[in-house]
């Protein structure tokens, strides 16, 4: 029963599921058909009988208990304490509606004992248990204010759910203040568990819970909606949640049907310490990330922040994540992360702040509309989408401020993985700015490109990397060794590569640090500075970048609006052109001078290897034919 612990609780190890062909929700059902306990021993309807009763007259040393109920409002108050929890079981059949209210003040209402090794089911301190029954209608609990505290393997502060049947009630837990602290492996602030029909929705506005790390806890979740059927939703609008345990999220909605997995966050304080298992990095299980939307049916997930703060300080461990992971790779759910405000930030290694994977027909996006993230790791992209379908990788930012300070910790990073897609890894940044490396450590920021779009797959893919100033400022700053401003990659044969740049401020700082780029194996690349000052500093920083191989053709428009504007391209440093193309195959380069302002003593190269013979040619030379073609406009 072991094994089903580690299955339910998907969070911690999603990864092993979610790569089979068995879809989560099946392994968690098949875990839930066994045979439930027989529970500890407790005396009925301490309150009082009838469908509204309260409970105000404790403290209740042997825990509160209801059984059999089709229509309960069971409401905790008035400083009242309890041992052993509230614990309710509606009858086995019929509709109606159970509501577990507590609003008890100072008081506390403690878990029963873990038993979960034994028979691998929560002990919580709120607990509706419709397992054995085909209860329908609506089964909810709200928590006020007072105290929900468990300790111990597989408790929490609130489970509604089944273990065996097919109820079809929904679910909700809404919390508005007071406190749910947990601690032990496995543990959960509150757990809506909806196996069958339902659908679960959790609502946060206020209150605090704390998920704390004992000796060898991990796998926790704060707030974790399931539906296997129906929506799964998360809503936290206030209060804090902090987790302190390895492979653990504070939020995670996790949904298996045609309907959507939903995380929204504002006015919140989010922050989990413990590090990720590595297979975090990949995307697909989102192990340990803090805020999680996850879809393995045919249904969409989304993460959307409005305002607050996320951080997590441990390794592998992603702040915003948004999964596709289907049983079927042909459905066409999106995954998407749509940051409009507030501060994201984590400190560990390879630990993304926004992250949109799908693995579909569908489409993984990032939507970058305001707020800020920030991340200090090597390896910690800013804001990072990938495609393991045959869909999109896309990204969209038109406002906020996205930094990465390690090496190797890409701002804006589109990447298409799959062998056989044919689409786009799309990066469109229109306002805000980003920034990688440390202007004050020049050691740091290696290999961080600022907006980078990346395929690693078939023939008519394209990697697409355009940067174009609308509404409000645009910069781009990158410090470090080999940090490109605009890289547009296509790592494979068959695949181009597109880079443009039209308006705003692109400055590089380090030895080989393009301004902008595009490369590919044996295909067209095309680089297109329209207008705006692209300025580099650092040996062999050329201003405008692209080199393919292979019957590929290169085409370099070089232009800006200096005389009106100040604009200008310029770069410093040995070996440093203004532009630079170079193709070590037998297809054409193509480039193009307009008017504007170009300051680089080396001025432009171009370059085409031939078995025979290689030829140069730099500004100044105005020719065609075995190097390529040099326009003046």
């Amino acid at each position: 029963m072991l094994t089903y612990n580690r299955n339910l609780t998907r969070l911690g190890q999603r990864h092993a599921s979610m790569a089979s062909s068995v879809s989560a929700r099946t392994i968690i059902a098949a875990a839930l058909a066994a045979s439930l306990p027989a529970g500890a021993a407790y005396a009925d309807n301490e309150c009082g009988s009838g469908t509204t009763v309260t409970c105000d007259s404790g403290p209740y040393t042997s825990g509160i208990t209801y059984t059999g109920v089709t229509n309960l409002e069971l409401s905790v108050v008035d400083n009242t304490s309890v041992t052993d929890g509230v614990n309710i079981t509606p009858s086995g059949s019929g509709s109606g509606t159970i509501d577990v209210k507590v609003d008890t003040g100072t008081g506390t209402i403690t878990s029963p004992a873990s038993t979960g090794l034994i028979d691998s089911q929560y002990r919580t301190a709120v607990q509706v248990d419709l397992s054995g029954t085909s209860y329908g209608g609506k089964v909810s609990a709200e928590l006020d204010s007072g105290t929900l505290k468990s300790t111990g393997y597989q408790t929490g502060g609130v489970y509604i759910g089944t273990y065996t049947s097919a109820p079809s009630a929904d679910y909700e837990f809404d919390m508005s203040g007071g406190t749910i602290d947990f601690g032990g492996e496995l543990s959960v602030g509150a757990l809506l568990n909806n196996t069958s029909s339902g659908s679960s929705t959790i609502k946060m506005t206020g209150g605090t819970i704390t998920g704390n790390a004992g000796i060898g806890a991990s796998k926790q979740a704060g707030l974790w909606a399931v539906s296997f059927q129906k929506a799964a939703t998360v809503t936290v609008s206030g209060g804090s949640i902090t987790i302190n345990a390895d492979n653990s999220a504070a939020a995670y909605a996790l949904a298996g049907g045609s309907s959507a997995a939903t995380v929204n966050v504002s006015d919140m304080s989010i922050s989990t310490t413990g590090d990720a298992l590595a297979t975090g990095a990949d995307g697909r299980d989102g192990t340990g990330s803090a805020v999680v939307a996850m879809n393995d049916g045919s249904g969409n997930a989304s993460v959307t922040m409005q305002s607050g703060n996320v951080t997590t300080s441990g390794d592998y461990a992603n702040a915003l994540q948004s999964i596709i992971a289907p049983v079927d790779s042909t459905v066409t759910s999106t995954s998407t992360v749509n940051l409009q405000g507030g501060t994201v930030t984590t400190t560990g290694a390879s630990a993304a702040g926004v992250y949109a994977y799908g693995d579909s027909a569908g489409q993984a996006y990032a939507d970058i509309d305001g707020g800020t993230v920030t991340t200090e790791g090597d390896g910690s992209h800013a804001v990072m989408v990938r495609m393991a379908g045959s869909d999109q990788a896309h990204i969209d930012m038109s406002a906020g401020t996205v930094t990465t300070k390690g090496d190797n910790a890409y701002g804006l990073y589109a990447q298409i993985r799959a062998g056989d897609n044919t689409n786009k890894a799309n990066i469109y940044f229109h306002g805000g700015s980003v920034t990688t490396g440390d202007s004050g450590d020049p050691t740091k920021g290696t290999g961080s490109h600022a907006v980078y779009a990346t395929t690693n797959n078939a023939a008519g893919s394209q990697a697409y990397a355009f940067v174009s100033k609308e509404n409000i400022p645009l910069t781009i700053n990158t410090y470090g060794a080999n940090a490109y401003g605009i890289l547009a990659e296509a790592t494979l044969s068959g695949g181009t590569a597109y880079a443009g740049f039209q308006g705003g401020t692109i400055a590089t700082e380090g030895a080989g640090s393009m301004g902008m780029a595009a490369t590919a194996v044996d295909s067209d690349v095309t680089t297109n500075y329209y207008q705006g000052t692209l300025t580099t500093l650092g040996d062999g920083a050329h201003g405008v970048y692209a080199t393919t191989g292979g019957a590929g053709n290169i085409s370099m428009l070089l232009q800006n609006d200096g005389s009106a504007s100040g604009q200008e391209l310029s770069t410093s440093g040995d070996g440093a052109h203004g532009g630079y193309a170079y193709s070590n195959g037998s297809g054409s380069i193509d480039l193009w001078v307009s008017a504007g302002t170009f300051k680089n003593e080396r001025g432009w190269f171009l370059r085409r290897g031939r078995p025979a013979r290689q030829c140069e040619q730099y500004v100044g030379y105005h020719s065609h034919g075995e190097c390529g073609r040099h326009h003046h406009r």
